[in-house]
């Protein structure tokens, strides 16, 4: 009985959708690459622990890993608006 009411709902997907379910895949990856970011910094914090002259040159690199995420992540936001005002129907003007 589970299964025939998942089976009875079907959606459809308009037109008018897409723009949602753009602006939803859009969230979980800047979502993604901002927690990457996270995550190198944390092994970037690892590495200067340690202070080891190798461990250092690998610290540098994760930070710089981090801050390119972190600058995709707020290009990412400006492209979205960017595009959603291309994509999202247009209000009329009073």
């Amino acid at each position: 009985m589970i299964g025939s009411s998942f089976a009875s709902a079907q959606t459809t997907i308009g037109a008018s959708d897409i723009p949602a379910i753009i602006m939803r895949v859009a969230d979980f990856l800047k979502t993604i690459v901002f927690s990457l970011a996270v995550v190198f910094g944390l092994i970037a914090a690892f590495y200067y622990i340690t202070a080891k002259p190798e461990n250092i040159k690998k610290a540098h690199q994760h930070l710089l890993f981090a801050a390119v995420a972190i600058v995709v992540s707020i290009f990412a936001y400006g492209i979205e608006a960017f595009i959603s005002s291309f994509i999202s129907p247009a209000t009329p003007s009073p």
